[in-house]
Formats: C-alpha cells, sequence, structure tokens
C-alpha cells in the first residue's frame, strides 16, 4: 500500500523560507517496513529518501531508507543549495569507515521531487565532503564544485560536476599575487554559494577567512577576505570551527555568527567545563562586493544571555547554557529585541562528541508543504 501523506503536523503552519537540517540522516530498511513517505519522497535504484520537516526551531532531518541487502551504514549530508541536497550513500561499512566507495545522489525537491545518481566515478583526488563542496545552480542545470589543495602554495584544483554533460571536469584557481600574504595556512571548513553571472562561489575557513571564486570564468582567480576578529581577543584559534562558527548568504548578506561561551575559571578539562554564560555576535557583508580586507565586515548584532528576556514563554525556566551529554536545545532568539521567541529539543545521542549537527538549508522554498 502506498503510504504517501502531507509531512508535518496538524497545525496547517507553513514552511518558512529555510530550515535547520540534521546533518545525521536517518536510515531504514526493508526490515523496517516501507519507511516514511510524503510529497517529497523520491526514488533511485534501491534508495529512498524523505524530508521529515519541521519549522524552525525545530530540526528537519532526511530519511534513506534501502531495500533488503543494501549496506546498514549511515549516508551523510554533502552539501546543500537551492532545490537541492547531495548525499553521499556508503557501499559497505568500510566504506562508511574510510570515505571511499560510495554512490552520490541528488535529491531535488519540489511539486515532484526526485532522485539522481551521480554516473561514473568521482575523480579520484576528490574527496566529497562538506568543507570542500558546493551546489551552484544554473536554471534548469547545476554544478557540483569542489576546490581541492595542491602542492603549489596558494594554488588550487576546481573541479566540476555539470548535470547537463553528466561529466567532471577540472582547472586550476589561484590567488592574485597581491593577496598572497596569508599568514596561515587556509582550511576549507564551509562552502556557501553566492551566485551571479560569474557563479561566486567561497570556501570558508571559519577561524581566518573566505576564499571567493568565480568558478565559471575559463581562467578563475580567488579572492581572499579576513573574517572579523574574534569576540575573544585572547582565543586560541584551534581545533574545529564549526562548534561555535557558521557563515550563510541571506538576502543578498553574507553573515557570519560567532558564539564565545565563557567557562567558570578553574573549571575546564578536556571532556568537561562550567559555563558561565555565553555572547554572540552577527556580522554581514555585501554578497557581490566589492570587499576592502577587514573594513567590508558590519556588525550587525552582538548579545549576551545574561540581556535575554522570555516573558513569552513563562514556562520555561532561564536560557540553558550548553551542556555536555545528550540533552538538547535549539533556541530562536530575536537578536534586536534581545528576546527569546522558541525553544525546541534536541536529540544528541547520535552526535560523535561535542561538534556541530545540523545546516542551514533553503530547499523550503521550493515545496508546496505545511507543517
Amino acid at each position: 500500500m502506498d503510504q504517501r501523506h502531507p509531512a508535518g503536523t496538524s497545525d496547517g503552519a507553513p514552511l518558512p523560507p529555510s530550515l535547520l537540517l540534521d546533518l545525521q540522516v536517518d536510515t531504514a530498511s526493508a526490515g523496517d517496513g516501507d519507511g516514511d513517505r510524503n510529497d517529497t519522497t523520491a526514488s533511485c535504484n534501491d534508495v529512498q529518501v524523505t524530508l521529515l520537516a519541521a519549522s524552525p526551531p525545530g530540526v528537519s532531518r532526511l530519511q534513506v531508507f534501502r531495500s533488503a541487502g543494501a549496506g546498514a551504514s549511515a549516508p551523510h549530508i554533502v552539501a546543500t543549495e537551492a532545490d537541492l541536497v547531495l548525499l553521499g550513500v556508503p557501499l559497505s561499512a568500510e566504506s562508511a569507515r574510510t570515505r571511499s566507495g560510495y554512490d552520490y545522489l541528488v535529491y531535488k525537491l519540489g511539486a515532484s521531487s526526485s532522485l539522481e545518481l551521480l554516473p561514473g566515478a568521482v575523480p579520484s583526488s576528490l574527496s566529497l565532503d562538506d568543507s570542500h563542496v558546493g551546489i551552484l545552480r544554473r536554471g534548469d542545470s547545476y554544478l557540483i564544485v569542489a576546490l581541492c589543495y595542491t602542492s603549489s602554495p596558494r594554488k588550487y584544483d576546481l573541479h566540476l560536476y555539470d548535470s547537463k554533460s553528466r561529466g567532471w571536469t577540472a582547472k586550476q584557481a589561484s590567488l592574485d599575487h597581491q593577496q598572497q600574504r596569508m599568514d596561515h595556512c587556509h582550511v576549507n571548513r564551509k562552502v556557501i554559494t553566492v551566485g551571479g553571472d560569474a557563479g561566486t562561489m567561497a570556501w570558508v575557513d571559519l577561524w581566518h577567512g573566505i576564499l571567493f571564486c568565480d568558478v565559471l570564468l575559463e581562467d578563475p582567480r580567488l579572492e581572499y577576505i579576513p573574517l572579523p576578529p574574534p569576540l575573544l581577543p585572547t582565543r586560541e584559534l584551534q581545533g574545529c570551527p564549526r562548534n561555535a562558527r557558521d557563515i550563510a548568504v541571506i538576502n543578498g548578506r553574507i553573515c557570519y555568527v560567532e558564539l564565545q561561551i565563557r567557562t567558570m575559571p578553574g573549571s575546564s578539562r578536556p571532556s568537561s567545563y562550567i559555563p558561565d554564560g555565553w555572547t554572540i555576535a552577527i556580522w554581514s557583508t555585501t554578497a557581490t562586493g566589492p570587499w576592502h580586507d577587514d573594513d567590508c565586515w558590519h556588525q550587525d548584532y552582538k548579545l549576551d544571555a545574561s540581556e535575554i528576556t522570555h516573558d513569552k514563554l513563562a514556562h520555561f525556566e532561564g536560557v540553558p547554557e550548553p551542556t555536555l551529554d545528550e540533552k538538547a536545545w535549539v533556541l530562536a532568539v530575536d537578536m534586536r529585541n534581545k528576546t527569546l521567541q522558541a525553544v525546541a529539543n534536541f536529540t544528541a545521542d547520535r552526535v560523535p562528541g561535542f561538534c556541530y549537527t545540523y545546516t542551514h538549508a533553503r530547499v523550503s522554498q521550493y515545496l508546496n508543504m505545511q507543517i
């Protein structure tokens, strides 16, 4: 029996223009029934994908259902842009462990959702993960674009998959000589799509700065701009920055956010700490340039946890502090008015350690759904 039905709860609220998408993909197999099905369900070969949507601050999820005999290892989200999600599906448990031996599928959401397997092999030198790979939408087609390091300083290989030709090409991109002054090694942590006639994309080192590239040009050049200085000037810029920093393109501006957690003096340990409040700040800059080093950023908001009021949520006692257990909350905060608007539970039991868990996605703009 076809179990397809409209997704979500019954309150009739329309989906907002963007969602929070869990990076941990739900999995199901033939032994679990037929998997969830709704208006977003799409299939390809032995794989079925469904979006289980939630309005923020609730976190949406993807469910991947695989037929009998398929590997049980969890797929991962490589990239999202517009109505597209790129998924990596391991062929075996060993594939998941080594991040090799994957099928890559493009999940397109809309009036008629679809799932397409990328044909052929991915270039052997290319690692498809969310720190190197982004998607550029071009009308009815798209490019999957990866910026990869080379042995030459300030030079990168740009790999492009074109959905029209259904094949990969490569070209080199390099920094202009006057910009080859970075005093650090650029480490890609996130990819954002700006768009425009030149197909501008950006590879972000969330500790240091952004490499912009016009990927549609025959001879693409990279342009570097630094991020704003950290909220805590003495902070050591090491470890994974995605626990406390993020970046996205919203309404024609590049928005960058930093969270600084304060700890009780003497409480920090390798696996725990006692929090003593937190501060969050949002900066933005134009998505179209030109950018002029540090002065291109404007601090839009800065907020300390102690400033937040929550009169409308009388049942919620206090603003939660970050913790290292499996209990988690997602907060919707009005930065301008310094008010707590909503709180949603988030199940963190599948999260490997203390790390980022969900990403910003605009797929809901392309769905005729209510939740």
